[in-house]
């Protein structure tokens, strides 16, 4: 087993358990998810979960590779694409997995990032005074201030003091059309690097692109008028155009069950060792 394969994606591609224990159980961190019903952020207990294997785990099992898994929870696609393009010159991989994650988030890098702490309280973010900072981690080279829109408002993100970057939206930033125009170049720039250096590239839609049904109907109606979607190999990119609105599908979808089998938990959408099993077989068929 010598042949490298690299996965590069968001939090449906990396030990989300592991993660979790550590922030909630030894760090006691709030476990912060979306409850539909308040349309509010809300604080769940979170209890002890043996981990399991994930799908780039048993993928690279089935191709007997050895595995260099870059995946980093909350990952947007600009820092997806630059782990993956770093990864090419350092890893020279032969064969690379990039699942895409939402459109709508955008990032910045930085050498670090200080922000504030938030905590939940009666269903409502109030920022903490205590400050820290993000620093980079083993798989990149810098930290990334993130902008993550969230389905309850503007707040942009109830974990880490980034609403300075509402500023940026209030004139103009972060519209699904930016989002979609980032995205395509990004996708199409990685499948023709890839074809030119002939390395084996799979790339597959992790999240659905934007954060609501009404953002992702709108989208859809965008991206089948885009200058790249004619241009995108869907032998490379199983799934696209990632809406099943006009033919695609994500990770989410492929998961998606009405009494949620595959996932954490209904509030919960990331896949548990049932989900990382079909998500591994949908990757690897």
């Amino acid at each position: 087993m010598s042949s490298k394969l690299v996965v590069v994606g968001d939090s449906y591609c990396m030990n989300y358990i592991k993660m979790r224990n550590k922030a909630h159980l030894e760090s006691n961190e709030p476990y912060i998810l979306y409850h539909p019903a308040l349309n509010a952020p809300t604080e769940f207990k979170w209890n002890y979960t043996k981990e399991y294997p994930i799908w780039p785990e048993i993928v690279a099992k089935k191709y007997n590779m050895n595995l260099i898994n870059l995946s980093e929870s909350g990952a947007g696609n600009y820092s997806i694409f630059s782990m993956a393009l770093d990864a090419i010159v350092k890893e020279k991989p032969d064969k690379l997995i990039v699942a895409w994650s939402g459109w709508d988030r955008f990032e910045f890098e930085a050498e670090e990032v200080k922000m504030k702490k938030r905590i939940i309280s009666k269903t409502s973010p109030i920022e903490k005074d205590e400050i820290f900072y993000l620093t980079p981690k083993n798989n990149t080279r810098t930290a990334w201030i993130r902008y993550h829109p969230q389905p309850w408002g503007n707040l942009n993100n109830t974990k880490y003091g980034t609403n300075s970057l509402q500023d940026i939206e209030s004139v103009g930033g972060f519209k699904i059309i930016a989002g979609i125009n980032m995205f395509m170049r990004l996708a199409y720039s990685l499948q023709e690097l890839c074809k030119s250096l002939n390395i084996d590239l799979k790339m597959f839609q992790s999240v659905r692109p934007f954060t609501t049904v009404e953002k992702n109907e709108e989208a859809a109606k965008l991206i089948i008028k885009d200058l790249f979607l004619d241009k995108i190999d869907d032998k490379i990119f199983k799934g696209f155009p990632t809406l099943n609105y006009i033919g695609g599908s994500c990770f989410s979808d492929i998961i998606y069950t009405n009494d949620r089998i595959h996932n954490i938990s209904k509030y919960d959408g990331h896949p548990n060792e049932e989900g990382h099993k079909k998500i591994a077989s949908y990757v690897a068929s």
